[in-house]
């Protein structure tokens, strides 16, 4: 399957554990804040989640 994405995008793929606990605004509004740095984007994102399921 080909995606056409932006020069600018930022293609993220996560699992459905992260997926299903980070509701979409917030995923939304974490990616748009860590925009610059996928690693930290990807590390509010999975902390988002065990927040959310209560891991953390």
């Amino acid at each position: 399957m080909q995606i056409p994405v932006e020069d600018a995008s930022l293609v993220l793929l996560v699992s459905d554990g992260v997926a299903d606990q980070v509701p979409p605004e917030v995923f939304a509004r974490l990616c748009r804040e860590h925009a610059a740095d996928p690693q930290s984007a990807w590390v509010a994102l999975v902390d988002g989640a065990d927040s959310v399921a209560g891991f953390a």
